[in-house]
């Protein structure tokens, strides 16, 4: 189905949730409270708190956000009640419209609340306020504000209704398929979506001569009935507002909702929470409470101005989706070749939920969509709509990443180098893992890639080798990994290693000759693994020769063996310490 279709049965499905018809969120600055005979009781400056990620409380932002009376204006007209202070305060011609519009609402709804505003402002009051910020007005004692009164609520959607329904046509709509009156101009501007005017966008927008269609122009061009138009206007914006319903990443956002209620931002944003292990033990363990034919929504939006551009769809049944999306994340659990005899990888159980920096106090875990995004570029500026939709589509339904986005990420580590307590060194190798992954699953990974992953071990060992002699021949003095030779031969060796391959293991020789007697089982570490790896090589070569440069398959292999190995010094180290804890 579209995605208009869905967009209004959703929702159908949260009515009670949504304005009342021509209402929409506004920023309101000021509260001009009354007596109920009109005179001036307050104005009450508007606020809405602010909290830091640590949930304490910030400087309040100006303005609080409410439901208020709504329409499209390109000229002259006034809103109900709650409006702009040039039209409520002002003297010109707006304030005037102002007036009679609030003077036809009295007449026929008999709201005493409306009549205390038509006196108040009878007196010409004079407040400062600035002419652009939106007012609104309530009555002492009184709970509700008055453009919430349910008359007041009715009076609008009759003149709103009455204001846009000149020369409607009967046609069918593009979102229900039913033949009713179609809206002349679409009803509300869409808020949030990244790229679009402070005003909002439009989901549908045809008012440009080049968007005519056989004769039709503007909205007719896409027909939607009036319903219709407002619900799904007024849905997309719901999700846009609601927390659980989106997230902004890069500069586009993902509204996405499901049958079952139970789909969080969490799920893309931060999927080490809690909130993602609940939604996904729904699908794993209490399967008859699950509806088959539950769906899964996501809407990829980015903006140009005054328009929405849909940069993808996704349409899914959701317990495929919470099994693909499980396959994803197990695909973040790094693998190594270097910790099993066989030639393919494998996964190290944990690992990605585990990882802490040197300090202890950061967890990285699994990575969200927009950290693996920013492992492809230098800065998070540099991220594109593609790359971030590359990545999303890779959870839902498992595509491979684009080869793009890894020849990035192995740019960034020629340019940049592999950094063993680095966030973003971890963020690339997890990209490239799940990248060989996906080769994995379609039997893509051929006897090069593998030599390729076998010389980033060979490097690593001689980086780490380098390391540990040199910090030894200090006497303790630490001796840092991204000074030795094999740190710096890295750039070249990942595209060609054959010409830094001897040298290094002529080092190595030299490397092992600083060991003392008493790190004699260190010493025999370390000859065992070279000996281990440059046979896998030896055995590698039978099958194919080993390649004068590495194209992109091979480098993505060859990075993340490279850093595999790391991850095995400190696996080991920690596992040691472990040990030493438990003897004492």
């Amino acid at each position: 189905m579209t995605i208009l279709t869905q967009l209004v049965k959703f929702g159908e499905s949260i009515a009670s949730e949504l304005p009342p018809p021509g209402y929409a969120e506004l920023t309101v600055y000021y509260q001009i409270r009354l007596n109920p005979d009109g005179s001036f009781y307050l104005l009450e400056p508007l606020e809405t708190a602010q909290f830091d990620h640590k949930g304490k409380p910030k400087k309040p932002k100006a303005g609080r956000k409410y439901d208020c009376p709504h329409i499209r204006r390109n000229a002259l007209q006034p809103k109900l009640i709650t409006d702009t202070a040039k039209y409520v305060l002002g003297d010109g011609p707006e304030n005037e419209a102002y007036l009679a519009l609030l003077e036809r609402c009295y007449r026929e709804t008999n709201e005493s609340a409306v009549k205390a505003i038509l006196a108040f402002l009878q007196t010409k009051p004079s407040l400062e306020i600035d002419p652009s910020l939106a007012v609104m007005f309530a009555i002492k004692d009184e709970s509700i504000l008055v453009h919430d009164l349910p008359s007041v609520q009715r009076f609008w959607a009759r003149y709103v209704d009455e204001l846009t329904g000149e020369n409607r046509l009967l046609g069918q709509c593009l979102a229900t398929g039913e033949v009713a009156p179609i809206t002349t101009k679409f009803a509300l501007q869409v808020k949030g979506v990244p790229g679009t005017n402070a005003q909002g966008g439009s989901l549908l927008s045809a008012y440009l001569d080049s968007c005519s269609s056989y004769g039709l122009e503007g909205a007719l061009v896409s027909p939607l009935s009036v319903q219709a138009d407002e619900l799904l206007s007024q849905a997309l914006s719901y999700l846009l507002r609601k927390q659980n319903h989106h997230i902004a990443i890069a500069n586009i956002v993902y509204a996405f909702w499901s049958d079952s209620g139970l789909a969080s931002g969490d799920l893309f944003g931060t999927p080490n929470s809690q909130a993602v292990k609940d939604y996904l033990s729904q699908f794993q363990q209490s399967k008859q409470n699950i509806d088959p034919d539950w769906q899964f929504y996501i809407l990829a939006l980015t903006g140009n101005a005054g328009r929405i551009v849909v940069r993808d769809w996704v349409e899914i049944q959701e317990p495929n989706f919470a099994v693909h999306y499980q396959k994803w994340l197990d695909s973040q659990i790094l693998n190594s070749q270097a910790q099993n005899d066989s030639s393919q990888p494998h996964f190290l159980p944990g690992y990605g939920r585990e990882w802490s920096d040197k300090s202890g106090d950061h967890r990285w875990g699994y990575l969200s969509i927009w950290q693996l995004a920013r492992a492809g570029v230098r800065e998070s500026k540099e991220i594109l709509p593609r790359t971030v939709n590359s990545i999303v589509r890779n959870a839902i339904y498992g595509e491979p990443l684009p080869i793009a986005f890894i020849q990035n990420i192995c740019h960034r580590n020629r340019i940049e180098g592999v950094e063993l307590f680095s966030s973003l060194s971890y963020a690339r190798s997890l990209a490239l893992n799940m990248y060989i992954h996906s080769l994995q699953r379609r039997n893509q990974v051929t006897p090069t890639h593998e030599i390729a992953f076998q010389y980033g071990r060979l490097l690593g060992v001689h980086a780490l080798l380098e390391q540990e002699a040199k910090t030894n021949k200090k006497k303790g003095q630490y001796f840092q990994l991204t000074n030795t030779n094999a740190m710096k031969a890295y750039a070249s060796a990942g595209c060609s290693p054959l010409p830094m391959s001897h040298r290094l293991g002529s080092g190595a020789t030299h490397h092992l000759a600083l060991f003392e007697s008493w790190q004699f089982k260190t010493m025999q570490s370390y000859v065992e693994r070279l000996a281990e790896i440059n046979a896998k090589i030896a055995d590698l070569t039978e099958k194919t020769d080993i390649p004068q440069v590495f194209d992109t398959n091979a480098q993505a292999h060859f990075d993340l063996g490279f850093w595999s190995e790391l991850h095995r010094k400190t696996k080991e180290a920690d596992k040691s310490d472990t040990q030493s804890n438990a003897d004492d």
